[in-house]
Formats: C-alpha cells, structure tokens, sequence
C-alpha cells in the first residue's frame, strides 16, 4: 500500500554481500515471499536500477543513484553520454528505504553530510525512511530530526539475551600475550583496531608467530571480501578494523580491543557471547587516530 520494493542501504561494501546471502537463503526457505533479491555496490551489481523488489546496496552507491548519478553509468556519464537516471529514483521514491548502522557514517571516511542530505531528500519527498542502529547517541538522533521529517525513535525494549560479558583493561603489552593465552585455549578470539594499518600490523606479528590468523577491513575488492566473511564465521582468531561493527552477525568468546568511544565499544562487544552465554572483553590503551580523543578516555576512565 505504502511502497513496492525495499532498498536496504548499508555503509561498508564487506556487509553487503553477507545480508544478501543470507535474504537469498532465506526467499529459498520461504522466510521472504519475493525471490527478487538483488544486491549493489561499486563492484558488483545484479539489480544496476534498483528494480527488484529488494536491494541490498552500500551507501556511496545509493547516493550515486538518488542523486542522479547512476553507478552502472558513471563511466558513460563522465564521456558525456548521459544516462538513465530517472530509472533508478523511481524506483528509489517509490520503496521503503532502510538507513542500517547508521551510526558509523560519522566517523573518519563515513560520508555523514550524504547520509543526512539523503533523509532530508527522501522525508521531504514523502518517502518511507528507516535509520537502524542499536548506538545511535543523542547528538546524532537530533541531526537526524532535525533534517528529517517526521521521525519516531523506536527502542526494542523485549529483545533480551541471558548472557555475562566481563569487560578488563589492559596494557600495550599485555595484548599478544592475552589473544595467544585465549586463542591456545581453544576461544574464538576477536581483535579490533581503530585503523587499518595497526590491524594489518597486528596481524603481520601473529603470523609471525605461526599463527593464522583472518584479517578484516573494508579496503579488500568483492572477491576477497566474500572469502573473509565466510572466514569470520569459521576461524577462531579475527584481527579487524571497525568494520566488524556492522552487521556481522556471528559470536566470539573473547574481544581485545583498542579503546574507542561508548557506542564503538558496544557495538565490538556485541560480537561476543553474541547468542548468550559467557565472554570476555579486554581494552587497551587508545593509539590516538579516528575518534576524539576526549570522548575515548572519558570511556577509559570509566
């Protein structure tokens, strides 16, 4: 009644593939009354317009389309070839458009203006919006009112798990000698950097160290990314940026973070005892690059 198809809009392109995996298994169960099921990004596209009934796409490539750039197009756009963007906003306007983990558009790289121009965009023109995430703080819920039209906060107060998460400090030195006591134990261990190069880094020592260990970041082409999602699921050591905040929906024993702001934080720690039971985080000192330092050792001294 209210719209014919679902545009599903996520900020990494690492997610992506691993949400439209699980849909397509889902419409062959039955679960999803639709089979047309899609997916978008930069790389890869089955669906180029928007026009099955849902699509899974990232948000530069969203943007792209609803701002008539169409992503399939850009190169004949650029040699002035034109192209067909009305075919993309159409359907575009006439879905419900879902904003997941919006949260993350406002860190270092996250296109928050594009994601805030695009509620603006679609409200004002009557389209159904949905911002998701289970860290949105108070600050970044008033930008969204504020640019948004007709916004309600919805909280799901009735999802509870029984499960026990022992959060721990620790130093600069002691994050080896804690991922390899885990990890020899037999625990699925979980490692998250604030950046790409000290995850790259961390996971270069590991290997060194003869362990084999997965390494996550939102930088890998579509290939290697769906290899390392089906890996996350499997492997027992991860070493990740904080893409692993997003939509990852798998369970670790152990976490040994970098410190980060509260909303970061419980977000990684969403990924152990994901489905209850027992689990431990570990925080280390803050290494100074992506977030602001003042509201990182607000959470350390905590």
């Amino acid at each position: 009644e209210y719209f014919d198809r679902v545009v599903h809009v996520l900020p990494l392109r690492s997610i992506v593939q691993d949400l439209y995996t699980k849909l397509k298994a889902d419409s062959e169960k039955g679960v999803i009354k639709t089979k047309s099921i899609a997916a978008q990004d930069m790389d890869f596209a089955d669906s180029p317009f928007f026009i099955s009934k849902v699509t899974v796409t990232t948000l530069d490539t969203f943007i792209l389309n609803l701002f008539k750039l169409p992503a399939v197009e850009l190169r004949q756009v650029f040699q002035d070839y034109g192209s067909h963007y009305e075919l993309p906003r159409g359907m575009i306007y006439s879905s419900i458009v879902v904003l997941d983990e919006f949260h993350l558009l406002g860190e270092e790289g996250r296109p928050l203006t594009a994601g805030l121009a695009a509620v603006k965009s679609l409200t004002d023109a009557g389209v159904p919006v949905v911002v998701m995430s289970a860290t949105i703080d108070r600050n970044l819920e008033s930008l969204i009112k504020k640019y948004g039209r007709d916004f309600t906060v919805v909280e799901d107060k009735g999802f509870r798990i029984d499960r026990e998460v022992v959060v721990k400090k620790i130093g600069d030195q002691d994050i080896v000698p804690t991922v390899v006591n885990q990890y020899e134990q037999g625990k699925r261990v979980l490692v998250v950097f604030n950046t790409r190069v000290e995850a790259v880094n961390f996971y270069k020592e590991l290997k060194g160290r003869g362990l084999d260990p997965v390494l996550v970041h939102s930088k890998f082409n579509r290939r290697d990314r769906a290899v390392l999602v089906s890996k996350v699921f499997k492997e027992r050591l991860v070493v990740s940026t904080q893409v692993i905040e997003a939509g990852v929906d798998t369970s670790f024993d152990v976490l040994v973070t970098e410190a980060c702001p509260a909303p970061n934080l419980i977000q990684r720690a969403g990924r152990v005892a994901r489905y209850g039971g027992y689990g431990e985080v570990y925080v280390f000192p803050f290494r100074g690059k992506v977030y602001d330092e003042k509201e990182v050792r607000a959470v350390w001294e905590s």
